[in-house]
Protein backbone atom coordinates (compact mmCIF):
# COMPACT_ATOMS: atom_id res chain seq x y z
CA UNK A 1 0.00 0.00 0.00
CA UNK A 2 0.99 3.57 -0.20
CA UNK A 3 2.21 5.62 2.21
CA UNK A 4 -1.17 8.01 1.72
CA UNK A 5 -1.97 10.56 4.52
CA UNK A 6 -5.67 11.92 4.51
CA UNK A 7 -4.75 14.81 2.60
CA UNK A 8 -3.52 12.80 -0.15
CA UNK A 9 -6.08 9.97 -1.03
CA UNK A 10 -6.85 11.85 -4.17
CA UNK A 11 -3.25 9.77 -5.24
CA UNK A 12 -5.48 6.64 -5.16
CA UNK A 13 -7.24 5.35 -8.26
CA UNK A 14 -10.16 3.40 -7.40
CA UNK A 15 -12.24 1.05 -9.38
CA UNK A 16 -15.80 -0.03 -9.14
CA UNK A 17 -16.96 -2.42 -10.86
CA UNK A 18 -20.59 -2.64 -9.65
CA UNK A 19 -23.27 -3.23 -11.82
CA UNK A 20 -25.49 -0.22 -12.46
CA UNK A 21 -29.19 -1.68 -10.91
CA UNK A 22 -27.18 -1.91 -7.75
CA UNK A 23 -25.14 1.03 -7.87
CA UNK A 24 -27.57 3.94 -6.69
CA UNK A 25 -29.09 1.65 -3.57
CA UNK A 26 -25.30 0.94 -2.33
CA UNK A 27 -23.82 4.29 -2.95
CA UNK A 28 -26.49 6.88 -2.62
CA UNK A 29 -25.32 10.34 -3.57
CA UNK A 30 -24.00 11.31 -0.05
CA UNK A 31 -22.11 8.17 0.12
CA UNK A 32 -21.18 8.43 -3.16
CA UNK A 33 -19.34 11.77 -2.44
CA UNK A 34 -17.28 10.13 0.69
CA UNK A 35 -16.48 7.46 -1.83
CA UNK A 36 -15.36 10.27 -4.12
CA UNK A 37 -13.19 11.39 -1.96
CA UNK A 38 -11.45 8.78 -0.68
CA UNK A 39 -9.77 8.89 -4.48
CA UNK A 40 -9.99 9.11 -8.37
CA UNK A 41 -13.13 7.24 -8.29
CA UNK A 42 -13.65 5.37 -11.59
CA UNK A 43 -17.39 3.87 -12.23
CA UNK A 44 -17.62 1.06 -14.39
CA UNK A 45 -21.44 0.93 -15.09
CA UNK A 46 -21.78 -2.74 -17.17
CA UNK A 47 -24.73 -4.62 -18.13
CA UNK A 48 -24.39 -8.73 -17.63
CA UNK A 49 -22.83 -10.28 -20.57
CA UNK A 50 -19.81 -12.58 -22.08
CA UNK A 51 -15.80 -11.12 -21.86
CA UNK A 52 -16.79 -9.51 -18.75
CA UNK A 53 -13.68 -10.89 -17.00
CA UNK A 54 -11.46 -9.93 -19.64
CA UNK A 55 -12.85 -6.51 -20.00
CA UNK A 56 -12.27 -5.51 -15.83
CA UNK A 57 -8.83 -7.09 -16.58
CA UNK A 58 -8.54 -4.11 -19.24
CA UNK A 59 -10.21 -1.71 -17.33
CA UNK A 60 -7.99 -2.17 -14.20
CA UNK A 61 -4.66 -1.96 -16.43
CA UNK A 62 -6.18 1.07 -17.67
CA UNK A 63 -6.97 3.17 -14.45
CA UNK A 64 -3.91 1.59 -12.62
CA UNK A 65 -6.20 0.71 -9.75
CA UNK A 66 -5.07 0.23 -6.72
CA UNK A 67 -8.70 -0.90 -5.18
CA UNK A 68 -10.95 -2.80 -7.06
CA UNK A 69 -14.72 -2.76 -6.10
CA UNK A 70 -16.69 -5.35 -7.00
CA UNK A 71 -20.18 -6.73 -5.82
CA UNK A 72 -23.15 -9.17 -6.78
CA UNK A 73 -23.19 -9.84 -10.49
CA UNK A 74 -19.57 -8.63 -11.09
CA UNK A 75 -17.19 -9.63 -13.16
CA UNK A 76 -14.65 -12.47 -12.20
CA UNK A 77 -11.08 -11.26 -11.04
CA UNK A 78 -9.18 -14.03 -12.58
CA UNK A 79 -5.50 -15.27 -12.30
CA UNK A 80 -4.35 -13.52 -14.91
CA UNK A 81 -5.88 -10.13 -14.62
CA UNK A 82 -3.89 -10.06 -10.79
CA UNK A 83 -0.65 -10.88 -13.26
CA UNK A 84 -1.24 -7.68 -15.30
CA UNK A 85 -2.05 -5.27 -12.97
CA UNK A 86 0.33 -5.08 -10.00
CA UNK A 87 -0.90 -1.78 -8.93
CA UNK A 88 -3.75 -3.41 -7.64
CA UNK A 89 -3.32 -4.51 -3.81
CA UNK A 90 -7.21 -4.29 -2.32
CA UNK A 91 -10.29 -6.03 -3.09
CA UNK A 92 -13.30 -4.77 -1.41
CA UNK A 93 -15.95 -7.02 -1.88
CA UNK A 94 -19.15 -5.79 -1.71
CA UNK A 95 -21.31 -9.04 -0.70
CA UNK A 96 -20.70 -11.80 1.30
CA UNK A 97 -19.61 -15.12 -1.47
CA UNK A 98 -16.77 -14.43 -3.18
CA UNK A 99 -16.99 -17.98 -4.84
CA UNK A 100 -17.46 -16.96 -8.43
CA UNK A 101 -16.03 -13.42 -8.36
CA UNK A 102 -12.25 -14.42 -7.65
CA UNK A 103 -10.14 -17.12 -8.71
CA UNK A 104 -8.56 -19.22 -5.80
CA UNK A 105 -4.99 -18.55 -7.29
CA UNK A 106 -5.50 -14.82 -6.15
CA UNK A 107 -6.11 -15.53 -2.87
CA UNK A 108 -2.73 -17.07 -2.78
CA UNK A 109 -0.98 -13.35 -4.53
CA UNK A 110 -0.26 -11.26 -1.46
CA UNK A 111 -4.14 -8.91 -2.26
CA UNK A 112 -5.56 -7.95 0.42
CA UNK A 113 -8.82 -9.17 -0.14
CA UNK A 114 -11.99 -8.24 2.19
CA UNK A 115 -16.48 -8.63 1.95
CA UNK A 116 -19.23 -7.47 3.30
CA UNK A 117 -18.41 -9.69 6.79
CA UNK A 118 -21.56 -8.83 9.44
CA UNK A 119 -22.56 -5.47 7.45
CA UNK A 120 -25.84 -7.21 6.37
CA UNK A 121 -26.49 -10.18 8.75
CA UNK A 122 -29.06 -8.38 10.94
CA UNK A 123 -31.05 -8.13 6.95
CA UNK A 124 -30.83 -12.13 6.54
CA UNK A 125 -31.73 -12.82 10.15
CA UNK A 126 -34.81 -10.75 9.90
CA UNK A 127 -35.69 -12.83 6.58
CA UNK A 128 -35.39 -16.06 8.59
CA UNK A 129 -37.57 -14.26 11.72
CA UNK A 130 -39.95 -13.44 9.08
CA UNK A 131 -40.22 -17.12 7.38
CA UNK A 132 -40.44 -18.55 10.95
CA UNK A 133 -43.44 -16.81 11.97
CA UNK A 134 -45.05 -16.92 8.16
CA UNK A 135 -44.52 -21.09 8.94
CA UNK A 136 -45.87 -20.68 12.45
CA UNK A 137 -48.60 -18.97 11.08
CA UNK A 138 -49.31 -21.43 8.26
CA UNK A 139 -49.32 -18.14 5.80
CA UNK A 140 -48.74 -20.11 2.58
CA UNK A 141 -51.98 -22.46 3.37
CA UNK A 142 -54.04 -19.69 4.08
CA UNK A 143 -53.25 -17.75 1.17
CA UNK A 144 -53.96 -20.57 -0.54
CA UNK A 145 -57.16 -21.07 1.39
CA UNK A 146 -58.37 -17.59 1.09
CA UNK A 147 -56.69 -17.03 -2.88
CA UNK A 148 -57.54 -20.06 -4.51
CA UNK A 149 -60.47 -21.68 -2.97
CA UNK A 150 -62.50 -18.78 -1.57
CA UNK A 151 -62.12 -20.33 1.85
CA UNK A 152 -61.97 -18.79 5.00
CA UNK A 153 -60.42 -20.11 8.48
CA UNK A 154 -58.26 -23.27 8.35
CA UNK A 155 -59.57 -26.45 10.09
CA UNK A 156 -55.94 -26.73 11.48
CA UNK A 157 -54.50 -24.58 14.46
CA UNK A 158 -52.12 -22.20 14.35
CA UNK A 159 -48.58 -21.79 16.30
CA UNK A 160 -46.94 -18.32 18.01
CA UNK A 161 -43.29 -18.13 18.25
CA UNK A 162 -43.22 -17.71 22.32
CA UNK A 163 -41.16 -20.18 24.67
CA UNK A 164 -40.84 -22.45 20.91
CA UNK A 165 -37.56 -24.54 20.77
CA UNK A 166 -35.09 -23.34 17.90
CA UNK A 167 -32.45 -25.07 16.78
CA UNK A 168 -29.66 -23.53 14.58
CA UNK A 169 -26.94 -25.37 12.19
CA UNK A 170 -24.62 -22.91 12.27
CA UNK A 171 -23.69 -20.42 14.60
CA UNK A 172 -22.22 -17.68 12.35
CA UNK A 173 -22.91 -13.75 12.50
CA UNK A 174 -26.95 -14.47 10.97
CA UNK A 175 -27.13 -17.09 13.46
CA UNK A 176 -26.00 -14.74 15.91
CA UNK A 177 -28.34 -12.06 14.77
CA UNK A 178 -31.28 -13.88 14.72
CA UNK A 179 -30.63 -14.99 18.70
CA UNK A 180 -31.21 -11.59 19.33
CA UNK A 181 -34.13 -11.18 17.63
CA UNK A 182 -35.60 -14.76 19.20
CA UNK A 183 -34.72 -13.83 22.56
CA UNK A 184 -38.04 -11.40 22.67
CA UNK A 185 -39.99 -14.49 22.13
CA UNK A 186 -38.54 -15.85 25.17
CA UNK A 187 -37.33 -18.97 23.09
CA UNK A 188 -35.33 -21.86 24.15
CA UNK A 189 -32.37 -21.73 21.69
CA UNK A 190 -29.67 -24.13 20.69
CA UNK A 191 -26.74 -24.67 17.92
CA UNK A 192 -24.64 -27.01 16.70
CA UNK A 193 -21.58 -25.75 14.65
CA UNK A 194 -18.88 -27.32 13.46
CA UNK A 195 -16.47 -24.77 13.54
CA UNK A 196 -17.47 -21.85 16.27
CA UNK A 197 -16.60 -22.45 19.71
CA UNK A 198 -19.40 -22.81 22.39
CA UNK A 199 -18.26 -19.32 24.73
CA UNK A 200 -20.09 -17.57 22.23
CA UNK A 201 -23.29 -19.58 22.07
CA UNK A 202 -23.21 -19.41 26.06
CA UNK A 203 -22.80 -16.06 26.02
CA UNK A 204 -25.63 -15.38 24.34
CA UNK A 205 -28.07 -17.93 26.56
CA UNK A 206 -27.61 -20.88 23.51
CA UNK A 207 -27.35 -24.31 24.69
CA UNK A 208 -24.14 -25.60 22.51
CA UNK A 209 -25.26 -29.40 20.88
CA UNK A 210 -22.83 -31.63 20.46
CA UNK A 211 -24.34 -33.55 17.12
CA UNK A 212 -26.31 -32.22 13.98
CA UNK A 213 -28.77 -35.42 14.97
CA UNK A 214 -29.56 -33.96 18.55
CA UNK A 215 -30.08 -30.45 16.97
CA UNK A 216 -32.94 -31.97 14.71
CA UNK A 217 -34.49 -34.16 17.57
CA UNK A 218 -34.33 -31.84 19.94
CA UNK A 219 -36.15 -28.56 17.92
CA UNK A 220 -39.70 -27.54 16.65
CA UNK A 221 -38.14 -25.02 14.68
CA UNK A 222 -34.77 -25.24 12.93
CA UNK A 223 -33.01 -22.77 11.41
CA UNK A 224 -29.92 -23.28 8.71
CA UNK A 225 -26.55 -21.17 8.87
CA UNK A 226 -24.12 -23.14 7.78
CA UNK A 227 -21.87 -23.18 5.15
CA UNK A 228 -22.47 -25.22 1.49
CA UNK A 229 -18.69 -26.89 1.51
CA UNK A 230 -18.40 -30.21 0.77
CA UNK A 231 -19.01 -31.76 4.23
CA UNK A 232 -22.13 -30.50 4.17
CA UNK A 233 -23.69 -30.97 0.69
CA UNK A 234 -26.49 -32.67 1.16
CA UNK A 235 -26.06 -32.94 4.99
CA UNK A 236 -29.66 -32.80 5.91
CA UNK A 237 -30.88 -35.71 4.46
CA UNK A 238 -33.51 -37.97 5.05
CA UNK A 239 -32.22 -39.56 8.08
CA UNK A 240 -32.03 -36.01 9.80
CA UNK A 241 -35.32 -34.90 8.87
CA UNK A 242 -36.84 -38.17 9.60
CA UNK A 243 -35.99 -37.22 13.53
CA UNK A 244 -37.88 -33.62 13.66
CA UNK A 245 -41.18 -34.08 15.16
CA UNK A 246 -44.27 -34.07 13.71
CA UNK A 247 -45.09 -30.24 12.61
CA UNK A 248 -41.47 -28.94 12.65
CA UNK A 249 -40.30 -25.84 10.97
CA UNK A 250 -37.59 -26.07 8.57
CA UNK A 251 -35.95 -22.67 7.26
CA UNK A 252 -33.09 -22.45 4.92
CA UNK A 253 -31.85 -19.25 4.37
CA UNK A 254 -27.82 -20.37 3.40
CA UNK A 255 -27.41 -22.58 0.76
CA UNK A 256 -29.91 -24.69 -1.21
CA UNK A 257 -27.02 -27.56 -1.49
CA UNK A 258 -27.28 -28.06 1.97
CA UNK A 259 -30.13 -30.14 1.96
CA UNK A 260 -30.61 -33.00 -0.64
CA UNK A 261 -33.76 -31.88 -2.09
CA UNK A 262 -35.56 -35.17 -2.77
CA UNK A 263 -35.29 -36.10 0.24
CA UNK A 264 -37.04 -32.89 1.42
CA UNK A 265 -39.78 -32.76 -1.17
CA UNK A 266 -40.87 -36.26 0.33
CA UNK A 267 -40.87 -35.37 4.20
CA UNK A 268 -43.12 -32.07 3.14
CA UNK A 269 -45.45 -34.31 0.91
CA UNK A 270 -45.84 -36.58 3.99
CA UNK A 271 -47.00 -33.64 5.67
CA UNK A 272 -44.95 -33.97 8.62
CA UNK A 273 -42.89 -30.86 8.54
CA UNK A 274 -43.03 -27.30 7.16
CA UNK A 275 -40.74 -25.67 5.68
CA UNK A 276 -39.61 -22.02 4.01
CA UNK A 277 -36.83 -21.67 1.55
CA UNK A 278 -34.64 -19.01 0.33
CA UNK A 279 -32.80 -20.55 -1.58
CA UNK A 280 -32.53 -23.95 -3.56
CA UNK A 281 -29.69 -26.53 -4.99
CA UNK A 282 -30.69 -25.40 -8.99
CA UNK A 283 -31.58 -21.26 -8.82
CA UNK A 284 -33.72 -19.79 -10.24
CA UNK A 285 -36.28 -22.71 -9.09
CA UNK A 286 -37.44 -24.71 -11.92
CA UNK A 287 -40.76 -23.88 -13.18
CA UNK A 288 -41.54 -27.70 -12.97
CA UNK A 289 -39.39 -28.10 -9.40
CA UNK A 290 -41.86 -30.73 -7.26
CA UNK A 291 -41.48 -28.19 -4.29
CA UNK A 292 -43.83 -25.74 -6.30
CA UNK A 293 -47.54 -25.80 -5.18
CA UNK A 294 -47.21 -27.35 -1.63
CA UNK A 295 -48.69 -25.50 0.63
CA UNK A 296 -46.91 -26.50 3.51
CA UNK A 297 -43.65 -25.26 1.63
CA UNK A 298 -43.08 -21.13 1.75
CA UNK A 299 -40.86 -20.43 -1.06
CA UNK A 300 -38.49 -16.86 -2.07
CA UNK A 301 -36.27 -16.02 -4.76
CA UNK A 302 -33.43 -15.93 -2.57
CA UNK A 303 -34.40 -12.52 -1.33
CA UNK A 304 -33.22 -13.02 1.82
CA UNK A 305 -29.86 -10.49 1.80
CA UNK A 306 -29.80 -6.60 2.66
CA UNK A 307 -33.72 -5.37 0.92
CA UNK A 308 -33.02 -2.33 -1.05
CA UNK A 309 -33.61 0.53 1.21
CA UNK A 310 -30.74 -1.61 3.46
CA UNK A 311 -28.10 -2.03 0.41
CA UNK A 312 -26.78 1.52 1.71
CA UNK A 313 -25.38 -0.63 4.59
CA UNK A 314 -23.15 -2.82 1.94
CA UNK A 315 -21.59 0.81 1.02
CA UNK A 316 -20.89 2.24 3.95
CA UNK A 317 -19.20 -0.78 5.05
CA UNK A 318 -17.23 -0.48 1.73
CA UNK A 319 -16.44 2.83 2.38
CA UNK A 320 -14.92 2.62 6.04
CA UNK A 321 -13.02 -0.55 4.56
CA UNK A 322 -11.42 1.74 2.04
CA UNK A 323 -10.54 4.29 4.73
CA UNK A 324 -9.04 1.68 7.36
CA UNK A 325 -7.18 0.50 4.55
CA UNK A 326 -5.60 4.11 3.10
CA UNK A 327 -4.98 4.73 6.88
CA UNK A 328 -2.96 1.68 7.37
CA UNK A 329 -5.46 0.29 10.08
CA UNK A 330 -7.38 -3.11 9.80
CA UNK A 331 -9.64 -3.98 7.24
CA UNK A 332 -13.14 -5.35 8.12
CA UNK A 333 -14.13 -8.91 6.70
CA UNK A 334 -10.41 -9.81 5.66
CA UNK A 335 -10.82 -13.32 3.35
CA UNK A 336 -7.93 -15.04 3.96
CA UNK A 337 -7.50 -19.26 2.07
CA UNK A 338 -8.71 -20.85 4.70
CA UNK A 339 -11.69 -19.17 5.10
CA UNK A 340 -12.35 -18.79 1.64
CA UNK A 341 -12.59 -22.35 1.33
CA UNK A 342 -15.64 -22.30 4.40
CA UNK A 343 -17.47 -19.65 2.19
CA UNK A 344 -20.79 -20.24 1.00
Amino acid sequence: MKDVTENSFESIDILVAVAGKYLSEIFPPSLKQELNALGRVHYWDFLTGKGLDRELDRRLRETQAEILVTCWESPRFTAAAQRHNSSLKYLCHLAGSLRGYVDEEVLHAGILISNWADATSRSVAEAALMMILGLLRRCGETQFEMHMRGGWKLPKGIEGLFFQRVGLFGFGSVARELTGMLSGFQCKISAFDDYAGTADMERLGVEPLSSLEDLFRLNRIVSIHAADIQRNHHRIDEKLLGMLEQGAKLVNTARGGIIDSAALVAALKSGVIDAALDVYEEEPLPSDSPLRGLENCLLFPHQGGPTPDRRIDMGRFGVENIRHYLRGEKVKGIVDYPRFQTMT
